[in-house]
C-alpha cells in the first residue's frame, strides 16, 4: 500500500495544489473530495488510505476531444467551442484565450462535460486560445491540453465615395471681321493648369459643320487657373462647303489631355461644349 504522501502525489496535489482549489496540503480528506467527484467508489472507500489505494488502481483514462466552432472571423466575433464528454475522474475543463502570453479570459469549470458552449466576444486582434482538461487516472494525475490561434479582424469600413467626375472645359468664341477675312476669338476654362504650348497641351478644334472631313486642330497653353485665351483666323467662308440652305458651318471646341470615361467609345479626348456658327 502507498504511502499519503505517494497517494497526494499521484493524484498531484503537490505538483499543482491550484487545480484543487488553493494551495493544500495532501491530506486523506482532500484525497477523498477528489474521488468524490467521479463519484468514485463508496464513502467508506473514500475515507481510508487501503480503500483510496484500491480506488485509484480502478481509473479509466481522461480524454479531450475539442472543436473550435469559430475559428476565426470579423468583429463582433464569438468563440465557441465543442467539447466531447470524458470518462475517467476530471477535476476541471476551462477554456481560456491570451495575447502575447497574457492571459485575459478563463471559462467557468466544464469538468467532464460534452456540448458546444458560447463563450465571449472578442474584438479584433490575434488570440491563442487554450483548452485544458486535469483529471486521475490509473496512471496518475494528468493534464491535457489543446492550442488553438484565432485571428478577429475588423469589419471593412465603407468603401470611399468614387472621385466626382472631372468638370467638363468649357469655352465661348467671338467673331469679328468680314465674310472673307473673319477672325475668332477662343476664351475658356476648367482645362488642366498650367498646361504647355504645343501637342502636349490645350487643342482647340475647328470643323467644318457640312463637310466634317475638313477640319483644323490648333494648340495653345493653359494658365495656373486653368484659362486659355487664343485667336484664330482670317478665315474665308467662301471657300467652305454649304448646306442645301446655302449656310457655311463652322464647330469650334476644346480638350486637354484628359479623357472621358462616357464617351462612345470610351475614353476619347474630354471635350469641352461646342460653339457654332452660321455664316
Amino acid at each position: 500500500m502507498r504511502t499519503l504522501r505517494e497517494i497526494g502525489e499521484f493524484v498531484g496535489i503537490p505538483q499543482d495544489s491550484p487545480e484543487h482549489g488553493a494551495q493544500s496540503a495532501i491530506g486523506l480528506r482532500l484525497v477523498g473530495s477528489l474521488l468524490s467527484r467521479g463519484p468514485i467508489g463508496t464513502a467508506e472507500q473514500r475515507n481510508s488510505m487501503q480503500g483510496i489505494d484500491g480506488l485509484l488502481r480502478t481509473l479509466s483514462p481522461i480524454s479531450l476531444q475539442v472543436e473550435l466552432l469559430t475559428p476565426g472571423g470579423v468583429e463582433p466575433y464569438e468563440l465557441m467551442v465543442r467539447l466531447a464528454p470524458s470518462s475517467g475522474l476530471v477535476i476541471s475543463t476551462y477554456v481560456s484565450y491570451q495575447q502575447s502570453g497574457q492571459v485575459l479570459y478563463r471559462s467557468q469549470n466544464f469538468g467532464n462535460a460534452g456540448g458546444d458552449f458560447r463563450l465571449r466576444q472578442l474584438a479584433a486582434g490575434q488570440y491563442d486560445v487554450i483548452v485544458q482538461r486535469a483529471g486521475i487516472a490509473s496512471d496518475g494525475y494528468r493534464k491535457l491540453q489543446q492550442p488553438f490561434s484565432v485571428t478577429v479582424t475588423r469589419e471593412p469600413s465603407e468603401p470611399p465615395p468614387p472621385p466626382p467626375p472631372s468638370p467638363k472645359p468649357h469655352i465661348d468664341v467671338a467673331q469679328s471681321g468680314p465674310a472673307n477675312a473673319v477672325k475668332f476669338v477662343v476664351t475658356g476654362d476648367r482645362f488642366l493648369p498650367d498646361q504647355p504650348d504645343g501637342a502636349q497641351g490645350i487643342t482647340v478644334r475647328g470643323v467644318d459643320g457640312v463637310n466634317p472631313q475638313n477640319w483644323v486642330m490648333v494648340f495653345t497653353r493653359s494658365g495656373k487657373d486653368g484659362s486659355i485665351a487664343l485667336t484664330l483666323g482670317p478665315l474665308d467662308t467662301g471657300t467652305l462647303s454649304r448646306n442645301a440652305l446655302g449656310q457655311a458651318i463652322v464647330n469650334f471646341s476644346a480638350a486637354d489631355k484628359r479623357k472621358d470615361p462616357d464617351s462612345v467609345p470610351a475614353n476619347e479626348p474630354l471635350w469641352s461644349n461646342t460653339v457654332t456658327f452660321y455664316f
